[in-house]
């Protein structure tokens, strides 16, 4: 009995797409006759699950690498094009008071990525607190039928985000968490009803999570700076004395 499994091949649809595919094949004898059964097996969703692994694991170590938070920003939504499809997507970080919030929207459609920074109170879209308590991946399928957000946004405060919102249609909602805090949203909006698929939502979440450590470093990274700072005059000052100390002679 000969067989093949698990054989890797890709294979075209009717409609001209190619998939990826294992093939397994026994041949089988019945009867006095020789029958070959095969089976095709689409794996498209696994090697594409793979390959972004294999993308997120690059992806993790340039945003680690960057110490300068707007480059950071920048960075992360030329990586998110390599992920995800989407057309407009904005970063809210809560500030220090927690009380407000930076906005960094990526209003454009194109690959060149314009940012626009925007400082707004957390409570001043109700909304977002909801988002914010739930620490839950969020999706909405089209904005447009849901007359509450609808209503929210009409609350917003930075218009020019309220308004690509408006225009959109998937709205993918992701929560920044380092241990129990939530320290920001990533919104990743596209045109297109129902555009994202659940099967995407596990590589946004990864994502997700290493921005959320790369910008976590650099926030201890600028306290750190900002203790040594602070610190500086004293150390100085004791330095000062025990080189005086050593310099003097003795009585």
């Amino acid at each position: 009995m000969g067989f093949v499994s698990d054989y890797g091949i890709l294979l075209r649809r009717r409609n001209g797409n190619s998939f990826h595919a294992n093939l397994n094949m026994s041949r089988l004898e019945t009867g006095g006759q020789e029958v070959i059964v095969g089976v095709v097996d689409d794996i498209t969703e696994q090697v594409q699950a793979r390959e972004a692994l294999t993308v997120l694991n690059q992806i993790s170590f340039e945003l680690a690498s960057i110490s300068d938070l707007p480059a950071l920003v920048e960075s992360a939504f030329q990586h998110l094009h390599k992920i995800l499809d989407f057309q407009r997507a904005a970063l809210m970080l809560i500030n220090e008071d927690r009380e407000s919030m930076t906005l960094y929207a990526y209003l454009s459609t194109s690959r060149s990525v314009e940012l626009t920074a925007h400082a707004t109170p957390v409570n001043s879209w109700s909304f977002l607190g909801a988002l914010l308590d739930i620490r839950e991946t969020t999706y909405v399928p089209d904005i447009r039928a849901d007359a509450t957000i609808q209503s929210a946004l009409d609350s917003l405060q930075i218009v020019e985000w309220a308004t690509a919102l408006k225009a959109s249609r998937s709205w993918l909602c992701l929560p920044l968490i380092i241990g129990e805090r939530t320290i920001g949203l990533l919104n990743i909006v596209h045109d297109a009803p129902d555009h994202f698929a659940v099967r995407t939502f596990d590589v946004a979440r990864t994502f997700t999570n290493q921005l959320a450590v790369a910008i976590d470093n650099i926030h201890l990274n600028m306290e750190a700076l900002r203790r040594i700072r602070r610190n500086a005059p004293a150390l100085r000052a004791s330095c000062m004395i025990r080189s005086h100390r050593r310099s003097s002679p003795p009585v």
